[in-house]
């Protein structure tokens, strides 16, 4: 991971660069922990979904049910930082997750609405992404721990 800080003003700002998993047996993990999660519906949809369509988390997290054909098996929306159209091929797997979730979110406008705002007309948080992906990356560190073999205390 690389930081950079700027400093504008009096307000520092950190941004973050994450690196990507590229080797198999690590994707592998990844969607094994995300298969576990044991967060909310909403949020384990939302990572499941995540590496199946290719876009980037704001467009995730902002996706509207109004785009969503799920017969045409697409996802049609306008991609913020470019204002262009993007048709987003939706595969069996990603249709299913989202047939999945539609009885909870259907009826509101975002498909990933904010667990604050019951009538959901806000999406979901960065927070609730990125502390999904952080509890699953202390998840990862402790069974990588357990291969090495170094010696775990249990917690009591």
């Amino acid at each position: 991971m690389i930081c950079r800080i700027e400093q504008r003003g009096a307000l520092e700002t950190t941004h973050r660069h994450f690196a990507a998993v590229t080797d198999p047996k690590k994707v592998a993990g990844v969607l094994r922990a995300i298969d576990t999660y044991e967060g909310t519906l909403i949020a384990r949809c939302a990572l499941r979904l995540a590496p199946l369509v290719f876009v980037r988390p704001g467009e995730l997290r902002h996706a509207k049910w109004a785009g969503i054909d799920l017969d045409a098996a697409e996802w049609r929306y306008t991609v913020s930082k470019t204002n262009t159209r993007h048709i987003v091929p939706l595969s069996y797997q990603a249709v299913e997750i989202l047939r999945e979730l539609h009885p909870l979110t259907g009826r509101g406008r975002y498909v990933f609405p904010s667990a604050r705002n019951p009538k959901g007309n806000r999406p979901m948080s960065d927070n609730a992404i990125l502390s999904a992906m952080l509890m699953m990356q202390e998840w990862a560190d402790y069974l990588d721990k357990l291969k090495a073999g170094t010696e775990i205390i249990p917690i009591t």
